[in-house]
Protein backbone atom coordinates (compact mmCIF):
# COMPACT_ATOMS: atom_id res chain seq x y z
CA UNK A 1 0.00 0.00 0.00
CA UNK A 2 1.37 3.53 -1.10
CA UNK A 3 2.60 5.83 1.71
CA UNK A 4 0.09 8.85 2.17
CA UNK A 5 2.59 12.23 1.44
CA UNK A 6 2.60 14.09 4.83
CA UNK A 7 4.19 17.74 5.55
CA UNK A 8 6.34 16.58 8.38
CA UNK A 9 7.78 20.00 8.67
CA UNK A 10 8.41 20.68 12.41
CA UNK A 11 8.47 24.66 12.94
CA UNK A 12 10.27 25.36 16.51
CA UNK A 13 11.53 28.43 18.13
CA UNK A 14 9.87 31.89 18.64
CA UNK A 15 8.31 33.79 15.49
CA UNK A 16 6.43 37.10 15.87
CA UNK A 17 3.61 37.98 13.07
CA UNK A 18 0.47 39.85 12.57
CA UNK A 19 -2.94 38.46 11.43
CA UNK A 20 -5.20 40.38 9.51
CA UNK A 21 -8.71 41.26 10.91
CA UNK A 22 -10.72 37.85 10.75
CA UNK A 23 -13.95 39.74 9.90
CA UNK A 24 -12.40 41.28 6.71
CA UNK A 25 -10.19 37.82 5.95
CA UNK A 26 -13.47 35.01 5.89
CA UNK A 27 -12.80 34.86 1.83
CA UNK A 28 -9.40 34.35 2.15
CA UNK A 29 -9.98 31.71 5.07
CA UNK A 30 -12.22 29.96 2.60
CA UNK A 31 -9.15 29.67 -0.18
CA UNK A 32 -7.31 28.24 2.09
CA UNK A 33 -9.58 25.57 3.69
CA UNK A 34 -10.32 24.74 -0.12
CA UNK A 35 -6.08 24.86 -0.52
CA UNK A 36 -6.21 22.58 2.08
CA UNK A 37 -8.33 19.81 1.41
CA UNK A 38 -7.16 19.30 -2.27
CA UNK A 39 -3.80 18.86 -0.94
CA UNK A 40 -4.90 16.40 1.34
CA UNK A 41 -6.45 17.63 3.98
CA UNK A 42 -5.41 16.65 7.84
CA UNK A 43 -4.52 12.78 6.09
CA UNK A 44 -1.85 14.66 4.76
CA UNK A 45 -0.30 16.56 7.81
CA UNK A 46 -2.51 20.01 6.60
CA UNK A 47 -4.26 21.46 9.66
CA UNK A 48 -5.64 24.82 9.48
CA UNK A 49 -3.78 27.79 10.35
CA UNK A 50 -4.60 31.36 10.52
CA UNK A 51 -3.65 33.64 7.84
CA UNK A 52 -0.44 35.88 9.00
CA UNK A 53 2.14 37.64 7.54
CA UNK A 54 5.52 37.30 9.83
CA UNK A 55 7.91 39.45 10.83
CA UNK A 56 10.52 37.49 12.33
CA UNK A 57 10.48 33.81 11.90
CA UNK A 58 12.56 31.13 14.42
CA UNK A 59 14.24 33.34 16.76
CA UNK A 60 14.99 32.52 20.57
CA UNK A 61 15.56 34.57 23.75
CA UNK A 62 19.54 33.90 24.77
CA UNK A 63 19.86 33.46 28.80
CA UNK A 64 19.98 37.56 29.05
CA UNK A 65 16.41 37.66 27.16
CA UNK A 66 14.88 35.32 29.03
CA UNK A 67 16.06 32.14 29.63
CA UNK A 68 18.77 30.01 27.61
CA UNK A 69 18.05 27.03 25.15
CA UNK A 70 20.42 23.85 24.76
CA UNK A 71 20.30 21.29 22.41
CA UNK A 72 18.76 18.99 25.18
CA UNK A 73 15.90 21.69 26.43
CA UNK A 74 16.01 24.31 28.88
CA UNK A 75 19.22 24.15 30.83
CA UNK A 76 17.56 25.21 34.08
CA UNK A 77 13.65 24.87 35.57
CA UNK A 78 11.35 22.94 34.00
CA UNK A 79 9.94 23.35 29.93
CA UNK A 80 6.30 24.24 30.74
CA UNK A 81 8.01 26.75 33.37
CA UNK A 82 10.72 28.48 30.87
CA UNK A 83 7.99 27.94 28.11
CA UNK A 84 5.67 30.43 30.30
CA UNK A 85 8.66 32.83 30.98
CA UNK A 86 9.50 33.03 27.30
CA UNK A 87 6.09 33.87 26.77
CA UNK A 88 6.03 36.76 29.18
CA UNK A 89 9.00 38.40 27.78
CA UNK A 90 7.32 38.20 24.48
CA UNK A 91 4.62 39.40 25.12
CA UNK A 92 6.29 42.12 27.22
CA UNK A 93 8.22 42.82 23.74
CA UNK A 94 5.54 42.73 21.63
CA UNK A 95 4.04 45.82 24.07
CA UNK A 96 7.26 47.60 23.63
CA UNK A 97 6.96 47.17 19.80
CA UNK A 98 3.62 48.58 19.26
CA UNK A 99 4.29 51.53 21.95
CA UNK A 100 7.50 52.60 19.90
CA UNK A 101 5.35 52.11 16.86
CA UNK A 102 2.31 54.21 17.80
CA UNK A 103 4.98 56.28 19.11
CA UNK A 104 7.04 56.68 15.80
CA UNK A 105 3.50 57.13 13.75
CA UNK A 106 2.06 59.79 16.13
CA UNK A 107 5.49 61.91 15.29
CA UNK A 108 4.95 61.93 11.57
CA UNK A 109 1.72 62.56 10.61
CA UNK A 110 2.57 62.47 6.96
CA UNK A 111 3.79 58.94 7.31
CA UNK A 112 0.72 57.29 5.08
CA UNK A 113 0.90 55.15 1.74
CA UNK A 114 -0.71 57.44 -0.29
CA UNK A 115 -1.37 60.93 1.25
CA UNK A 116 -3.98 60.43 3.58
CA UNK A 117 -4.32 59.39 6.95
CA UNK A 118 -5.36 56.06 7.26
CA UNK A 119 -6.93 55.29 10.58
CA UNK A 120 -8.50 52.90 12.43
CA UNK A 121 -11.50 53.53 14.77
CA UNK A 122 -9.83 54.39 17.79
CA UNK A 123 -7.77 56.98 15.72
CA UNK A 124 -4.45 55.05 15.52
CA UNK A 125 -2.63 53.90 12.30
CA UNK A 126 -4.00 51.15 10.40
CA UNK A 127 -1.33 48.70 9.15
CA UNK A 128 -2.64 46.85 5.81
CA UNK A 129 -1.82 43.86 4.05
CA UNK A 130 -2.26 44.36 0.51
CA UNK A 131 -1.95 41.49 -1.93
CA UNK A 132 0.33 42.31 -4.61
CA UNK A 133 0.20 38.79 -6.27
CA UNK A 134 -0.16 35.43 -6.03
CA UNK A 135 3.04 33.18 -6.13
CA UNK A 136 3.65 29.05 -6.18
CA UNK A 137 7.20 28.10 -4.53
CA UNK A 138 8.54 25.09 -4.23
CA UNK A 139 10.47 24.69 -0.98
CA UNK A 140 12.55 21.49 -0.86
CA UNK A 141 14.17 20.24 2.56
CA UNK A 142 17.50 20.72 1.01
CA UNK A 143 16.75 24.07 0.83
CA UNK A 144 18.41 26.91 2.88
CA UNK A 145 21.22 24.13 3.87
CA UNK A 146 18.97 21.51 4.86
CA UNK A 147 16.50 24.04 6.54
CA UNK A 148 13.39 23.78 4.11
CA UNK A 149 10.17 22.39 4.68
CA UNK A 150 9.96 19.69 2.19
CA UNK A 151 6.58 21.34 0.44
CA UNK A 152 4.95 23.35 -2.11
CA UNK A 153 3.56 26.65 -0.91
CA UNK A 154 0.88 28.96 -2.86
CA UNK A 155 1.67 32.57 -0.94
CA UNK A 156 0.28 35.83 -1.37
CA UNK A 157 3.10 38.52 -1.95
CA UNK A 158 2.35 41.47 -0.29
CA UNK A 159 3.26 44.91 -0.54
CA UNK A 160 6.00 46.29 1.48
CA UNK A 161 4.33 49.41 3.00
CA UNK A 162 5.58 52.28 5.23
CA UNK A 163 3.46 51.13 7.99
CA UNK A 164 4.50 47.42 7.59
CA UNK A 165 8.28 48.29 6.92
CA UNK A 166 8.10 50.58 9.95
CA UNK A 167 6.98 47.61 12.30
CA UNK A 168 9.44 44.92 10.82
CA UNK A 169 12.07 47.76 11.73
CA UNK A 170 10.99 47.81 15.08
CA UNK A 171 10.10 44.50 16.04
CA UNK A 172 13.81 43.07 14.45
CA UNK A 173 15.46 45.53 16.61
CA UNK A 174 13.73 44.49 19.41
CA UNK A 175 14.15 40.65 19.33
CA UNK A 176 16.63 38.80 19.31
CA UNK A 177 18.07 38.23 15.69
CA UNK A 178 15.87 35.52 13.88
CA UNK A 179 17.12 32.56 11.52
CA UNK A 180 16.85 35.15 8.00
CA UNK A 181 19.26 37.30 9.85
CA UNK A 182 22.15 34.46 10.75
CA UNK A 183 22.50 33.68 14.28
CA UNK A 184 24.30 36.66 15.68
CA UNK A 185 22.57 38.90 13.14
CA UNK A 186 26.41 39.92 11.72
CA UNK A 187 27.46 36.56 9.87
CA UNK A 188 30.17 37.04 7.92
CA UNK A 189 29.43 36.21 3.98
CA UNK A 190 26.08 35.49 4.68
CA UNK A 191 23.49 37.46 2.44
CA UNK A 192 21.16 39.29 4.48
CA UNK A 193 17.30 38.13 3.43
CA UNK A 194 15.43 41.07 2.67
CA UNK A 195 12.01 41.49 4.12
CA UNK A 196 9.15 40.38 1.52
CA UNK A 197 6.06 40.38 3.59
CA UNK A 198 3.82 37.55 2.42
CA UNK A 199 0.92 34.97 3.75
CA UNK A 200 1.23 31.49 2.96
CA UNK A 201 -2.25 29.85 1.80
CA UNK A 202 -1.22 26.29 1.62
CA UNK A 203 2.16 23.67 2.63
CA UNK A 204 1.54 21.20 0.31
CA UNK A 205 3.45 17.76 0.53
CA UNK A 206 5.94 17.97 -2.36
CA UNK A 207 4.59 14.32 -3.23
CA UNK A 208 1.18 15.12 -3.48
CA UNK A 209 -0.99 14.31 -6.21
CA UNK A 210 -2.14 17.73 -6.51
CA UNK A 211 1.25 19.00 -5.99
CA UNK A 212 2.47 16.25 -8.76
CA UNK A 213 0.31 16.85 -11.35
CA UNK A 214 0.80 20.03 -11.17
CA UNK A 215 -2.58 21.49 -10.65
CA UNK A 216 -1.66 23.68 -7.01
CA UNK A 217 1.07 25.20 -9.41
CA UNK A 218 -1.66 26.09 -12.41
CA UNK A 219 -4.06 27.11 -9.73
CA UNK A 220 -2.01 29.82 -8.40
CA UNK A 221 -0.71 31.25 -11.41
CA UNK A 222 -3.86 31.44 -12.84
CA UNK A 223 -4.97 33.13 -9.55
CA UNK A 224 -2.12 35.57 -10.06
CA UNK A 225 -3.41 36.40 -13.94
CA UNK A 226 -6.86 37.07 -13.15
CA UNK A 227 -5.92 38.64 -9.75
CA UNK A 228 -8.15 36.93 -7.79
CA UNK A 229 -6.60 38.44 -4.52
CA UNK A 230 -7.99 41.93 -4.98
Amino acid sequence: MATTPTFSHRFSGISVWIEPDPVESSQLISEMEYLRKKCGGSEAGQYAFVPHCTLLYNTSFHKEDGGEQTNDGYDDGSCDEQLTKQQRQGESMLRQCLEEYQKQIAADTTFNNDGQQTQTNNGKQMIQLIPTSQYYFPYPKTADNGKGFGCCISLLILDTTPHLKLLHDIVRNRFPPDERHGEDGNDEGAEETKFRPHMALVYAPEDQENVTNRFLEKYTAQNDQEKRYE
